[in-house]
Protein backbone atom coordinates (compact mmCIF):
# COMPACT_ATOMS: atom_id res chain seq x y z
CA UNK A 1 0.00 0.00 0.00
CA UNK A 2 1.28 3.45 -0.89
CA UNK A 3 0.60 6.44 1.36
CA UNK A 4 0.70 9.80 -0.44
CA UNK A 5 -0.38 12.89 1.50
CA UNK A 6 -2.72 10.87 3.74
CA UNK A 7 -4.32 9.12 0.75
CA UNK A 8 -3.86 5.37 0.71
CA UNK A 9 -3.74 3.58 -2.61
CA UNK A 10 -3.29 -0.14 -3.13
CA UNK A 11 -0.32 -1.11 -5.26
CA UNK A 12 -2.28 -3.22 -7.78
CA UNK A 13 -0.48 -1.77 -10.81
CA UNK A 14 3.01 -0.37 -11.13
CA UNK A 15 3.66 2.87 -12.96
CA UNK A 16 4.78 0.89 -16.04
CA UNK A 17 1.53 -1.04 -16.26
CA UNK A 18 -0.48 2.16 -15.80
CA UNK A 19 1.51 3.86 -18.58
CA UNK A 20 0.87 0.90 -20.90
CA UNK A 21 -2.89 1.07 -20.25
CA UNK A 22 -2.84 4.81 -20.91
CA UNK A 23 -1.02 4.24 -24.21
CA UNK A 24 -3.50 1.54 -25.23
CA UNK A 25 -6.57 3.59 -24.43
CA UNK A 26 -5.36 6.93 -25.79
CA UNK A 27 -6.15 5.92 -29.38
CA UNK A 28 -9.53 4.55 -28.33
CA UNK A 29 -10.34 7.79 -26.52
CA UNK A 30 -9.50 9.81 -29.63
CA UNK A 31 -11.70 7.58 -31.78
CA UNK A 32 -14.49 7.89 -29.20
CA UNK A 33 -14.26 11.70 -29.30
CA UNK A 34 -14.42 11.69 -33.09
CA UNK A 35 -17.43 9.38 -33.07
CA UNK A 36 -19.20 11.67 -30.59
CA UNK A 37 -18.50 14.56 -32.96
CA UNK A 38 -20.06 12.70 -35.90
CA UNK A 39 -23.02 11.67 -33.73
CA UNK A 40 -23.63 15.31 -32.78
CA UNK A 41 -23.58 16.29 -36.46
CA UNK A 42 -26.06 13.50 -37.24
CA UNK A 43 -28.29 14.99 -34.51
CA UNK A 44 -28.26 18.31 -36.43
CA UNK A 45 -25.68 20.14 -34.32
CA UNK A 46 -23.58 22.67 -36.18
CA UNK A 47 -19.88 21.98 -36.67
CA UNK A 48 -19.11 25.04 -34.58
CA UNK A 49 -21.29 23.94 -31.63
CA UNK A 50 -20.10 20.31 -31.70
CA UNK A 51 -16.47 21.43 -31.87
CA UNK A 52 -16.97 23.84 -28.99
CA UNK A 53 -18.58 21.13 -26.85
CA UNK A 54 -15.65 18.76 -27.48
CA UNK A 55 -13.08 21.53 -27.02
CA UNK A 56 -11.59 21.18 -30.50
CA UNK A 57 -11.16 23.76 -33.21
CA UNK A 58 -13.77 24.12 -35.91
CA UNK A 59 -11.04 23.34 -38.48
CA UNK A 60 -10.29 20.03 -36.73
CA UNK A 61 -14.00 19.21 -36.76
CA UNK A 62 -14.18 19.90 -40.50
CA UNK A 63 -11.15 17.64 -41.05
CA UNK A 64 -12.79 14.82 -39.07
CA UNK A 65 -16.01 15.23 -41.05
CA UNK A 66 -14.11 15.17 -44.35
CA UNK A 67 -12.22 12.00 -43.34
CA UNK A 68 -15.45 10.36 -42.21
CA UNK A 69 -17.26 11.26 -45.42
CA UNK A 70 -14.41 9.92 -47.57
CA UNK A 71 -13.44 6.78 -45.62
CA UNK A 72 -16.19 6.03 -43.10
CA UNK A 73 -15.13 4.74 -39.70
CA UNK A 74 -11.58 4.06 -40.96
CA UNK A 75 -11.20 7.80 -41.59
CA UNK A 76 -11.76 8.55 -37.90
CA UNK A 77 -9.15 6.13 -36.57
CA UNK A 78 -5.99 8.06 -35.60
CA UNK A 79 -3.13 7.05 -37.88
CA UNK A 80 -0.05 8.52 -36.32
CA UNK A 81 3.03 6.68 -35.20
CA UNK A 82 2.90 8.05 -31.66
CA UNK A 83 6.27 9.78 -31.72
CA UNK A 84 9.83 8.65 -31.67
CA UNK A 85 10.39 5.38 -29.82
CA UNK A 86 12.32 5.53 -26.57
CA UNK A 87 15.98 4.57 -26.59
CA UNK A 88 15.35 2.69 -23.33
CA UNK A 89 13.36 -0.53 -23.62
CA UNK A 90 10.59 -1.34 -21.15
CA UNK A 91 12.93 -3.80 -19.45
CA UNK A 92 15.62 -1.12 -19.08
CA UNK A 93 13.06 1.32 -17.68
CA UNK A 94 12.02 -1.27 -15.08
CA UNK A 95 15.65 -1.83 -14.16
CA UNK A 96 16.25 1.92 -13.87
CA UNK A 97 13.13 2.32 -11.75
CA UNK A 98 14.33 -0.38 -9.35
CA UNK A 99 17.67 1.39 -8.92
CA UNK A 100 16.14 4.86 -8.45
CA UNK A 101 13.50 3.63 -6.00
CA UNK A 102 16.17 2.78 -3.42
CA UNK A 103 15.33 5.04 -0.47
CA UNK A 104 18.91 5.07 0.80
CA UNK A 105 20.21 6.71 -2.38
CA UNK A 106 19.30 10.28 -3.23
CA UNK A 107 19.58 10.74 -6.97
CA UNK A 108 19.55 14.15 -8.58
CA UNK A 109 18.49 14.53 -12.19
CA UNK A 110 22.17 14.88 -13.12
CA UNK A 111 22.84 11.59 -11.29
CA UNK A 112 20.00 9.94 -13.22
CA UNK A 113 21.49 11.22 -16.48
CA UNK A 114 24.91 9.79 -15.55
CA UNK A 115 23.40 6.50 -14.37
CA UNK A 116 21.55 6.01 -17.67
CA UNK A 117 24.76 6.68 -19.60
CA UNK A 118 26.88 4.35 -17.43
CA UNK A 119 24.32 1.54 -17.30
CA UNK A 120 22.83 1.67 -20.80
CA UNK A 121 25.22 3.80 -22.86
CA UNK A 122 22.52 6.36 -23.72
CA UNK A 123 23.43 10.03 -23.37
CA UNK A 124 20.18 11.85 -22.61
CA UNK A 125 19.89 15.56 -22.05
CA UNK A 126 19.11 16.86 -18.57
CA UNK A 127 15.55 17.62 -19.70
CA UNK A 128 15.01 14.08 -21.00
CA UNK A 129 16.47 12.53 -17.83
CA UNK A 130 14.01 14.67 -15.86
CA UNK A 131 11.14 13.55 -18.09
CA UNK A 132 12.07 9.88 -17.68
CA UNK A 133 12.40 10.01 -13.90
CA UNK A 134 9.41 12.28 -13.22
CA UNK A 135 6.90 11.51 -15.96
CA UNK A 136 7.69 8.01 -17.23
CA UNK A 137 8.71 6.50 -13.91
CA UNK A 138 6.51 8.69 -11.70
CA UNK A 139 9.25 9.35 -9.17
CA UNK A 140 9.27 12.39 -6.91
CA UNK A 141 12.37 14.02 -5.68
CA UNK A 142 13.38 16.25 -2.83
CA UNK A 143 16.54 17.74 -1.55
CA UNK A 144 18.17 15.53 1.05
CA UNK A 145 18.89 17.28 4.31
CA UNK A 146 22.11 16.46 6.11
CA UNK A 147 21.79 14.81 9.51
CA UNK A 148 23.89 15.78 12.43
CA UNK A 149 25.91 12.77 13.64
CA UNK A 150 25.47 13.81 17.29
CA UNK A 151 21.68 13.35 17.25
CA UNK A 152 20.68 10.28 19.15
CA UNK A 153 17.76 8.04 18.06
CA UNK A 154 16.03 8.77 21.40
CA UNK A 155 16.16 12.51 20.68
CA UNK A 156 14.67 11.97 17.21
CA UNK A 157 11.78 9.90 18.63
CA UNK A 158 11.13 12.54 21.30
CA UNK A 159 11.02 15.20 18.60
CA UNK A 160 8.57 13.12 16.53
CA UNK A 161 6.26 12.71 19.57
CA UNK A 162 6.23 16.42 20.27
CA UNK A 163 5.70 17.54 16.68
CA UNK A 164 2.04 17.91 15.79
CA UNK A 165 0.85 18.61 12.25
Amino acid sequence: MINNNNVEIEDHLGIYEINEFIKDYKIQLRLYTRLIFIKLLRQHWTIKDAAELLNISERTGRNWLKSYNEEGLEGLIPNFGGGRPSFLSDEQLKELHAVLKDEKANYTITDVKKLIFEKFGIDYTYKQAWFISRRKLGLNYGKPSPESPDKSPERKNELKKNTHL
